[in-house]
C-alpha cells in the first residue's frame, strides 16, 4: 500500500503535479485533491504501521512547504508589503527602467485583487536591473533578469516557481566589441558573431551566462524523482524574460534537466534580497525597513521547511527519500 492510500488527519492532503501548459515552461502546477477518511487501521490490521506511515507522509510534503493553512496567508501579506516597498523605491535599483516599474506595479495590483486564500503573482515582464561586483562584473556590464510565478487557490499552492538569469549585453564595435576581461563562456565567439547581425537589425543583443530556478514541485511521474523543494541550474527561458520587439539573446543550454538540489523555497523577493547581499551595485537598496520585510518572507517559507527537515532527521527513513513527492495513486 502506498503512502497516498493512507488516511491523514483533517486537512492533510495528497498532492499531484502536472506541467503548466498555459504559462511558463519552467513552472510546474501542484494540484491538490482531498483525501477521504477510511478505516485504514482495520485494513492494515497494524495501527503502529499506520501511525508511522502517516507521520512519514506528514513530514514529507505538507509541513515541508508550510501547508498548515497558515503559510499561504502569511506569504500573501508579506508579498503585498514587499512589492509595495519595491514599487516605492524602484528608482534606487541601478539600471531599472520602465520594465521594472511596469512589472512591479503589475504584481502589486495582482496581489491587491486577491485575498489570503486565493491570489496570484506573475512577473511579466521580468524585473531587469544592472549588476556590478569586483569579481564578476567589474565593468558594470552585468544584468539580472528576475521572474516568478505563484498561484494559490483555496489556500493551496497550485504553482510556485522563481527564476534568475545572469546576462551581459554584448558591446558594439563602437564600444570596443569585446567582452569584459575575466568573462568566458563556451560559445562566446558564436554569440559575438550573432551580435553583429542582431545589432545591424536594430536589436539589443544579450548573452545569457547562467540561468537558475527554484520550484515547489511534487511530480506525478514515479520515475522522475526529485526533491519537492529544489534548486536547478539551466532550463528553458521564459518568453517574459526578453522583449522580442527590441531584444534578442544567445543561450547555450546543454539540455540537462538534473540534478535538482534540495533547497528551501525562494520567491522573487528572496532571490532579489540574495543579490542585494552579494552585489555592490545593489547596496543602496539594503535598508533597515527592507530587512524587516524580508524576514517575514523567510519566516513564512523557511520556518516550515527547516522545521520539517529537522523532523525528517528524527525518523528512520532517509531524509532525501522523504523530500521526494509521494507517488501518484493509481487505480
Amino acid at each position: 500500500m502506498s503512502l497516498n492510500q493512507i488516511a491523514l488527519p483533517a486537512k492533510s492532503i495528497r498532492v499531484t503535479n502536472h506541467i503548466h501548459h498555459k504559462r511558463w515552461q519552467q513552472g510546474h502546477r501542484v494540484k491538490s485533491l482531498s483525501s477521504k477518511f477510511t478505516t485504514i487501521a482495520a485494513i492494515l490490521n497494524n495501527p503502529e504501521l499506520l501511525l508511522m506511515k502517516t507521520f512519514v507522509y506528514w513530514w514529507s510534503y505538507d509541513r515541508l512547504v508550510g501547508r498548515t493553512n497558515t503559510g499561504t496567508p502569511e506569504l500573501y501579506q508579506y508579498l503585498k508589503n514587499a512589492f509595495r516597498k519595491l514599487d516605492e523605491n524602484s528608482d534606487k535599483i541601478p539600471g531599472a527602467g520602465h520594465q521594472v516599474e511596469e512589472s512591479v506595479d503589475s504584481v502589486r495590483r495582482q496581489l491587491e485583487r486577491g485575498d489570503e486564500d486565493n491570489w496570484a503573482l506573475e512577473t511579466d515582464p521580468y524585473l531587469v536591473f544592472d549588476l556590478r561586483s569586483g569579481r564578476d562584473f567589474n565593468h558594470e556590464s552585468g544584468q539580472a533578469r528576475l521572474g516568478g510565478i505563484i498561484e494559490v487557490c483555496d489556500g493551496e499552492y497550485e504553482m510556485f516557481s522563481s527564476s534568475l538569469i545572469l546576462a551581459i549585453q554584448h558591446p558594439t564595435d563602437d564600444d570596443g566589441g569585446s567582452l569584459p576581461e575575466g568573462l568566458d563562456h563556451c560559445c562566446i565567439e558564436t554569440g559575438t558573431e550573432e551580435k553583429d547581425e542582431q545589432y545591424d537589425a536594430g536589436y539589443n543583443f544579450y548573452h545569457i551566462l547562467e540561468r537558475f530556478h527554484w520550484d515547489i514541485d511534487t511530480g506525478d511521474d514515479a520515475d522522475d524523482r526529485k526533491p519537492v523543494c529544489h534548486f536547478q541550474s539551466g532550463g528553458k527561458v521564459s518568453g517574459s524574460a526578453f522583449n522580442d520587439s527590441y531584444e534578442k539573446h544567445h543561450y547555450c543550454s546543454n539540455g540537462l534537466d538534473k540534478p535538482r538540489i534540495p533547497h528551501p523555497p525562494m520567491e522573487p523577493i528572496l532571490v532579489f534580497n540574495m543579490l542585494i547581499n552579494q552585489y555592490e551595485s545593489l547596496e543602496s537598496f539594503n535598508q533597515a525597513q527592507w530587512d524587516g520585510i524580508v524576514k517575514e518572507g523567510e519566516t513564512a517559507l523557511w520556518e516550515p521547511y527547516y522545521n520539517s527537515t529537522h523532523g525528517m532527521v528524527s525518523t528512520d527513513s532517509s531524509v532525501m527519500d522523504l523530500m521526494q513527492p509521494s507517488p501518484q495513486e493509481t487505480g
